[in-house]
């Protein structure tokens, strides 16, 4: 399915190349600031977040298989990934980007309709 579709099937305002969601950016930014505080070098956190977003894209995308499922595949019980995802689910990570992607699709039926 190409951008055209998605935006078709879902009355989304119009996508193309230059709309691309902060999130991520958020996500890096934060990534970045704690690896610093852990005295992790700035280029070495970078290639690290970076790789590690590229790779789950990849991994996501050639799969096919569904997110929860590959979460599952990449995280060993007592590891450092499974202790991530805890801190995340605390934080209430999965709601508040439920909440995000909601508000951000009705602004976007919204856009799509002419609305200012």
């Amino acid at each position: 399915m190409n951008i055209a579709d998605i935006r078709k099937d879902y009355a989304l305002k119009r996508l193309d190349e230059s709309d691309v969601d902060a999130d991520p950016f958020r996500q890096f930014h934060a990534w970045l600031k704690e690896a610093l505080a852990a005295e992790v070098p700035e280029p070495t956190a970078m290639t690290l977040a970076t790789q590690t977003v590229l790779g789950a894209a990849q991994l996501l995308g050639r799969t096919g298989l569904h997110p929860g499922a590959l979460k599952d595949m990449v995280s060993s019980p007592g590891g450092t990934t499974i202790a991530g995802i805890a801190a995340l689910e605390e934080g209430g990570l999965r709601t508040t980007l439920m909440k995000a992607v909601e508000r951000a699709t009705l602004r976007s039926r919204e856009l799509g309709r002419g609305g200012a």
